[in-house]
Protein backbone atom coordinates (compact mmCIF):
# COMPACT_ATOMS: atom_id res chain seq x y z
CA UNK A 1 0.00 0.00 0.00
CA UNK A 2 1.51 3.42 -0.98
CA UNK A 3 0.23 6.25 0.89
CA UNK A 4 0.20 9.65 -0.51
CA UNK A 5 0.06 13.10 1.48
CA UNK A 6 -3.42 14.85 1.76
CA UNK A 7 -4.09 18.01 0.48
CA UNK A 8 -3.98 20.63 3.23
CA UNK A 9 -7.58 21.62 1.99
CA UNK A 10 -9.06 18.20 2.60
CA UNK A 11 -7.41 17.94 6.11
CA UNK A 12 -8.74 20.88 7.41
CA UNK A 13 -12.54 20.57 9.30
CA UNK A 14 -15.55 21.78 7.49
CA UNK A 15 -18.14 24.16 9.34
CA UNK A 16 -20.04 22.28 11.93
CA UNK A 17 -17.33 18.98 11.93
CA UNK A 18 -15.89 20.50 15.19
CA UNK A 19 -19.38 19.80 17.70
CA UNK A 20 -19.33 16.19 16.08
CA UNK A 21 -15.87 14.97 16.45
CA UNK A 22 -15.82 16.59 20.25
CA UNK A 23 -19.01 14.82 20.92
CA UNK A 24 -17.28 11.54 19.87
CA UNK A 25 -13.55 12.34 21.52
CA UNK A 26 -15.15 13.64 24.92
CA UNK A 27 -16.12 10.28 26.36
CA UNK A 28 -12.40 9.30 25.91
CA UNK A 29 -10.35 12.78 28.09
CA UNK A 30 -13.11 12.92 31.39
CA UNK A 31 -16.63 12.55 32.87
CA UNK A 32 -18.79 14.84 31.86
CA UNK A 33 -19.12 15.94 35.80
CA UNK A 34 -16.02 16.85 35.50
CA UNK A 35 -15.38 18.93 32.38
CA UNK A 36 -19.07 20.15 30.51
CA UNK A 37 -19.71 18.64 26.78
CA UNK A 38 -18.11 21.59 24.49
CA UNK A 39 -19.58 24.55 23.12
CA UNK A 40 -21.90 24.77 26.87
CA UNK A 41 -22.86 27.73 28.18
CA UNK A 42 -21.65 28.47 32.03
CA UNK A 43 -25.13 28.58 33.21
CA UNK A 44 -25.81 24.64 31.92
CA UNK A 45 -22.75 24.02 33.61
CA UNK A 46 -22.90 25.13 37.25
CA UNK A 47 -21.08 28.48 35.94
CA UNK A 48 -17.63 26.98 35.15
CA UNK A 49 -16.58 27.30 31.76
CA UNK A 50 -14.13 25.45 29.63
CA UNK A 51 -11.68 27.45 26.79
CA UNK A 52 -11.63 25.08 23.42
CA UNK A 53 -8.94 27.65 21.66
CA UNK A 54 -5.77 29.00 22.69
CA UNK A 55 -7.27 32.56 22.73
CA UNK A 56 -10.18 32.02 24.64
CA UNK A 57 -10.00 32.92 28.27
CA UNK A 58 -12.85 32.36 31.57
CA UNK A 59 -14.66 34.87 32.36
CA UNK A 60 -15.32 33.10 35.90
CA UNK A 61 -12.31 33.01 37.58
CA UNK A 62 -10.48 36.01 39.01
CA UNK A 63 -6.94 36.83 38.09
CA UNK A 64 -3.96 35.80 39.79
CA UNK A 65 0.20 36.46 40.38
CA UNK A 66 2.65 34.91 42.12
CA UNK A 67 6.58 35.29 42.75
CA UNK A 68 9.47 35.36 44.67
CA UNK A 69 11.10 37.65 46.01
CA UNK A 70 13.80 39.12 48.78
CA UNK A 71 12.99 40.77 51.71
CA UNK A 72 15.59 43.93 52.06
CA UNK A 73 17.46 44.62 55.56
CA UNK A 74 16.63 47.25 57.70
CA UNK A 75 20.29 49.42 57.97
CA UNK A 76 18.95 52.55 58.70
CA UNK A 77 16.21 53.86 55.90
CA UNK A 78 13.91 53.00 58.50
CA UNK A 79 14.06 53.41 62.67
CA UNK A 80 14.97 50.65 63.91
CA UNK A 81 12.46 47.67 65.19
CA UNK A 82 10.44 48.37 62.02
CA UNK A 83 11.81 45.16 60.35
CA UNK A 84 12.75 44.36 56.85
CA UNK A 85 10.74 45.35 53.52
CA UNK A 86 9.84 44.00 50.47
CA UNK A 87 8.03 45.77 47.74
CA UNK A 88 6.14 43.94 45.63
CA UNK A 89 5.06 45.00 41.82
CA UNK A 90 2.17 43.05 40.12
CA UNK A 91 2.70 41.88 36.61
CA UNK A 92 -1.07 41.23 36.79
CA UNK A 93 -3.92 44.42 36.23
CA UNK A 94 -6.14 43.68 38.96
CA UNK A 95 -9.09 46.03 39.64
CA UNK A 96 -9.22 46.17 43.23
CA UNK A 97 -6.13 46.15 45.84
CA UNK A 98 -5.54 41.85 45.41
CA UNK A 99 -5.37 39.67 48.24
CA UNK A 100 -1.97 38.61 49.15
CA UNK A 101 -0.31 35.51 50.91
CA UNK A 102 3.68 35.88 51.61
CA UNK A 103 5.67 32.41 52.81
CA UNK A 104 8.85 33.07 53.92
CA UNK A 105 11.52 30.28 52.59
CA UNK A 106 14.09 28.80 54.69
CA UNK A 107 14.66 30.32 58.50
CA UNK A 108 16.20 33.33 59.72
CA UNK A 109 19.90 33.97 59.54
CA UNK A 110 20.09 34.82 63.12
CA UNK A 111 18.46 32.04 64.06
CA UNK A 112 15.22 33.89 65.87
CA UNK A 113 12.33 32.22 66.09
CA UNK A 114 10.14 34.68 66.51
CA UNK A 115 10.05 37.07 63.34
CA UNK A 116 6.61 37.05 61.25
CA UNK A 117 5.82 38.64 57.79
CA UNK A 118 2.94 40.77 58.11
CA UNK A 119 1.58 43.08 55.09
CA UNK A 120 1.64 46.37 55.92
CA UNK A 121 -1.55 47.54 54.93
CA UNK A 122 -4.27 46.62 52.04
CA UNK A 123 -1.50 47.30 49.37
CA UNK A 124 -3.15 48.88 45.15
CA UNK A 125 -4.33 46.99 42.76
CA UNK A 126 -0.22 47.01 41.51
CA UNK A 127 1.67 46.79 44.58
CA UNK A 128 2.07 46.27 48.24
CA UNK A 129 4.43 46.29 50.99
CA UNK A 130 5.08 43.32 52.75
CA UNK A 131 7.03 43.75 56.35
CA UNK A 132 9.57 41.36 58.35
CA UNK A 133 9.58 42.06 62.47
CA UNK A 134 13.31 41.15 61.95
CA UNK A 135 15.52 43.79 60.70
CA UNK A 136 18.46 41.47 60.14
CA UNK A 137 15.75 38.99 57.93
CA UNK A 138 16.70 38.42 53.98
CA UNK A 139 14.89 35.80 53.10
CA UNK A 140 12.81 34.82 50.05
CA UNK A 141 8.83 34.98 50.17
CA UNK A 142 6.64 33.09 48.13
CA UNK A 143 4.27 35.59 47.37
CA UNK A 144 0.79 35.05 45.46
CA UNK A 145 -1.93 37.23 45.08
CA UNK A 146 -5.23 36.82 43.69
CA UNK A 147 -7.94 39.39 42.50
CA UNK A 148 -10.13 41.25 44.89
CA UNK A 149 -13.45 40.78 42.80
CA UNK A 150 -15.77 42.88 45.73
Amino acid sequence: MIRTPVPSDERRLQRGENQRIFSQMRRYFAPASVIPPPFATASQTGNRNTVLTQNGSSTVSNPTDSSKIRLIPNTGQFPAGTGAFAYWNFSTQFTNPALVTATPIGALPGGSVTATIRLNGPGTNKSILIRSSDDTDNRFLHVHAVGNPN
